[in-house]
């Protein structure tokens, strides 16, 4: 997590000041990144090679989008002042991960609305509503051949309920008579 002399004394994978996060000689950027996290939001984050991840369930779960639909989906959220963070998965193609509240009682409902659809749903040990060890990684997280994860919108708690999320997905899907 080094600063940049363009970025203001801002976290390059959290958008956020620099003067809270552990010190730059302990570990690597990615040990740091998951003691930056768990320190700033109290997340269980690990970091493992070139990756940073959280397991999903309390107390976060995301939806994977292809970009076109995150960057509507942000920014109909935007709109109605949710905070919405997204990371950027570099592809190709390209998508997003939108990170939420969890969802205890809507789950099945849900990955029912998204079935037929490029929507992931990752929750609790969950992904596409399957038992998994997928993790949601966060930036600064590198897999081979791509480049760096990214905060398109950094992490601020409270994140937005699943719910609402999942209904703005699903008006979007509809099209523009859908919300």
């Amino acid at each position: 997590m080094t600063s940049h002399p363009h970025d203001n004394g801002r976290d390059e994978y959290s958008g956020r000041t620099t003067e809270h996060l552990p010190s730059q000689s302990a570990g690597t950027v990615y040990e740091r990144a998951a003691a930056g996290y768990r320190t700033r939001l109290g997340w269980r984050v690990y970091a493992l090679d070139t990756t940073v991840w959280i397991t999903p369930g309390a107390p976060v779960e995301a939806f994977t989008v292809p970009r076109a639909m995150g960057e509507l989906a942000l920014a109909r959220l935007q709109a109605r002042s949710i905070p919405l963070p997204v990371i950027n998965i570099p592809g190709p193609p390209d998508r997003w991960a939108l990170l939420v509240q969890p969802s205890n009682d809507a789950r099945g409902d849900i990955l029912d609305m998204f079935v037929d659809y490029d929507i992931g749903y990752a929750y609790s040990g969950h992904h596409h509503g399957r038992t998994s060890d997928w993790g949601i990684d966060l930036p600064p997280t590198r897999h081979p051949g791509h480049e760096t994860l990214s905060w398109i919108t950094p992490a601020d708690s409270p994140l937005p309920a699943a719910w609402n999320v999942a209904h703005i997905l699903a008006g979007i899907l509809t099209g523009p008579t859908g919300e």
